[in-house]
């Protein structure tokens, strides 16, 4: 079921401070909105950038996926995990320098 995300097309865009994952397949879409904190350490010269998840849609991604494989509420820790990890990582591929 992993993989499945790799099916669609993730396009990333900022709007208003938000860093948006967009997915699309064939009229199914979805989309996960993160915004950047930038942490600075007080007593060491240490930068940190998190990302934090604010907003995420993916009621249709999320039938297209129990379309192919019949999903239960067993399922939901999984799929949101999937969906969290696919997007961070399309958002730290998108957002390094």
């Amino acid at each position: 079921m992993d993989e499945v995300l790799d099916d669609f097309i993730c396009t990333i865009t900022e709007d208003d401070g938000m860093i948006v994952v967009k997915y699309e397949l064939s009229g199914i879409t979805g989309e996960c909105h993160y915004t950047k904190l930038v942490m600075r350490g007080n007593n060491k010269p240490i930068t940190q950038v998190i990302y934090v998840m604010v907003k995420c849609n993916m009621t249709d991604v999320i039938g297209y996926m129990n379309g192919i494989q019949s999903l239960d509420e067993t399922d939901y820790d999984h799929i949101n995990l999937t969906i969290r990890n696919h997007s961070l990582h399309c958002v730290s591929v998108y957002d390094t320098p």
